[in-house]
């Protein structure tokens, strides 16, 4: 048996939102999903590969994983080191 879908391989489509005032996705979707991305990896992947124990304290430094706060304590960053 063939499958009968078609083929949308290179077509983009634009999700229409709001019928009333014809907006449809945003224009910088992509832009907005890569934002999403980033907050993901901050807030779940970050914190999770400083507590494996496999990176070094220099690296972790070094790729602005982890920080010394005011009071000098270690603390794990969980949103882009742009964003605070």
């Amino acid at each position: 048996m063939k499958r009968a879908l078609p083929n949308i391989r290179g077509i983009q489509t634009n999700e229409l939102i709001d019928k009333y005032s014809n907006k449809s996705l945003v224009a910088n979707h992509k832009e907005i999903i890569n934002e999403r991305k980033q907050d993901h990896y901050w807030a779940v992947d970050v914190p999770n590969m400083v507590d494996s124990g496999i990176y070094t304290l220099e690296t972790m430094l070094e790729k602005e994983w982890v920080y010394y706060d005011e009071k000098g304590n270690l603390t794990t960053r969980t949103k882009p080191p742009q964003k605070t």
